[in-house]
């Protein structure tokens, strides 16, 4: 797996991640953005939320489908609390895009949606059944399998999940990803303002570009953005000290001081004395 995981119920991810792959059998390239748990990671609602709009850049063309994986055999309330989380973060038509996962079950999708669960998992799965959203289970794999049929079953859990993504129709571009999208914009417009040095417009140009195109986060964006600030104002700094220098020498000021001191000399050569280095001069 390229993400971290864990036995335990609370969220081992603190941020965005990102990886891609292509199924040579289905034909299709998969982008997987695996996310900061909503509800049991400890952080404020207010950073949580901070945190998914960063991955808005890596949905540019909007979402496939949205896996929301969820524990089997147990509802607990930390759970509830994830799916109004999502629901109020995403929009309330995430769940026509939905694919719910339901881990490490000996239970199959028909049983899940036919039996009688907690209030809040029925409350759920009555928005479900309406949005169209798919049940899928990963039933739990004994840690006592052997390593090739450990595999063999992953990669069966896998292709299932796979062909339940390609089988949904559409995308979905959630009106924070959008808002998020056109905040960097405007931040990277901003960025460009004070630069006056061509070289370094186009380095902020081409960082600006990797922000926008989710290939540089926004830490790694403002580290570059500091950067180039500093090294646009040292590079006017020092444009400055030379124009001044040419300035005073093209006006008078040290370098008049020395023409008019060759100028003495001349007239005093003139003058008599050492006249034969005014003819040297000559």
């Amino acid at each position: 797996s390229a993400f971290a995981s864990s036995d335990a119920s609370q969220s081992v991810t603190d941020r965005c991640s990102v990886a891609e792959s292509t199924d040579q059998e289905l034909g299709v390239q998969f982008r997987v953005i695996d996310t900061i748990g909503l509800a049991d990671n400890g952080k404020t609602v207010e950073d949580v939320y901070a945190i998914l709009s960063g991955f808005a850049v890596f949905a540019q063309g909007g979402i496939a489908a949205v896996l929301v994986v969820l524990p089997g055999g147990r509802f607990p309330q930390a759970v509830a609390d994830t799916l109004v989380a999502i629901e109020a973060f995403f929009g309330p038509d995430v769940w026509k895009h939905a694919i719910v996962v339901f881990n490490k079950t000996g239970k199959t999708p028909d049983e899940i949606w036919a039996e009688r669960g907690p209030p809040d998992l029925e409350h759920a799965k009555r928005k479900w059944r309406q949005a169209g959203a798919e049940i899928c289970t990963m039933r739990r794999i004994p840690k006592a399998d052997d390593g090739s049929l450990l595999a063999h079953r992953v990669q069966a859990h896998v292709a299932a999940l796979k062909a339940a993504i390609v089988a949904r129709r559409g995308t979905y571009d959630p009106q924070v990803f959008q808002e998020h999208r056109r905040h960097l914009e405007r931040e990277a417009q901003a960025a460009l303002k004070p630069l006056r040095i061509v070289d370094w417009q186009r380095d902020m140009n081409r960082a600006n570009q990797k922000l926008l195109a989710g290939q540089l986060d926004k830490a790694g964006w403002e580290a570059e953005r500091q950067r180039i600030l500093k090294s646009d104002k040292n590079e006017q700094t020092k444009r400055q000290a030379i124009a001044v220098t040419v300035g005073a020498c093209a006006g008078g000021g040290v370098g008049g001081m020395a023409v008019g001191a060759v100028g003495a000399v001349a007239g005093a050569m003139t003058g008599g004395g050492a006249g034969y280095a005014w003819d040297a001069w000559q």
